[in-house]
C-alpha cells in the first residue's frame, strides 16, 4: 500500500513542471478534449497536442468553442487539516485525466508523528466553475487511539464528499471542505475490546471534517 502512495505522490512532482495553460476543445455535442494547440497546415482542421503526447486533428465543423484552461485550474496546493492533509499538513491535487484528479498529503497528527493520505477525487463540474463538488477515495492515516498511556495510529481506506471554491480575480486562491467517512474497521474493533476491559475510550468517528485553504498552480 505505501508503494501505491509513494506513486500518487510521485506521479504529483512530475506533473507540476506542465506548461502555464492548457486549452479545452468544446465538440458540439457538448464532448471535451484537453491538451495543448499546436499549428496546422490544414485551416479546416483544429491540431491538439494531447495530455498522454499524442497529436490529434479534429474538424473545425465539429467544434463549438476552443478555451485556454491556466494551470491554477489544473492543480491547487493547500495547507489545512484533517485525513487528505495528513491531520494537520499539506495537500496536492492534480487533474490527470478529464476531471479526474490524484490527490496527495502530508501531515502531522500532534501526538503519533507524521500522517499521510493519498488516492483520488472525481469533480461533477469542469475546471473553469469556481464551485467545484467532488468525490474522495483515499488511503492513509486516519484515526489515533488514545487510551491513557496508549498512543496507537491506524491506517486505512476513506471515501468523501465535499467542494472546492476558489476566489478572487484571478481564481488562484479559495478553499475546500469535505466530510469523510472511514470505511476500515479496526481502529473501532480494538476500542470495543479496550471497553469491554474496563477502558474509557473516546473521540472516535467515522465521520471526519477537513477543511483547507488553497493556492492554485
Amino acid at each position: 500500500m505505501k508503494k501505491i502512495v509513494l506513486f500518487i505522490v510521485l506521479l504529483i512532482i512530475t506533473n507540476i513542471g506542465t506548461k502555464a495553460e492548457t486549452n479545452v476543445i468544446v465538440f458540439n455535442n457538448g464532448y471535451r478534449v484537453y491538451g495543448m494547440l499546436v499549428p496546422s497546415p490544414d485551416t479546416n482542421v483544429v491540431t491538439l497536442k494531447l495530455r498522454n503526447g499524442s497529436v490529434q486533428s479534429y474538424s473545425k465543423a465539429e467544434i463549438s468553442s476552443i478555451k485556454v484552461v491556466p494551470i491554477k485550474k489544473i492543480g491547487s496546493f493547500g495547507i489545512g487539516f484533517g485525513i487528505p492533509y495528513g491531520f494537520y499538513g499539506l495537500n496536492a491535487d492534480f487533474q490527470v485525466v478529464g476531471n479526474l484528479n490524484v490527490t496527495a498529503g502530508i501531515g502531522h497528527t500532534l501526538i503519533d508523528g507524521i500522517g499521510y493520505s493519498a488516492g483520488l477525487r472525481y469533480c461533477f463540474l469542469d475546471a473553469e466553475h469556481v464551485w467545484r463538488p467532488r468525490i474522495t477515495v483515499n488511503y492513509g492515516v486516519n484515526n489515533l487511539l488514545l487510551v491513557e498511556d496508549l498512543v496507537k495510529k491506524y491506517y486505512g481506506w476513506n471515501i468523501g464528499a465535499g467542494c472546492r471554491f476558489m476566489f478572487g480575480a484571478l481564481g488562484k486562491t479559495g478553499f475546500d471542505a469535505d466530510l469523510i467517512y472511514v470505511t476500515s474497521n479496526e481502529v473501532f474493533a480494538d476500542a470495543e475490546k479496550l471497553e469491554k476491559l474496563g477502558y474509557k475510550v473516546s473521540g472516535l468517528d467515522r465521520f471526519q471534517l477537513s477543511l483547507g485553504f488553497r493556492f492554485g498552480f
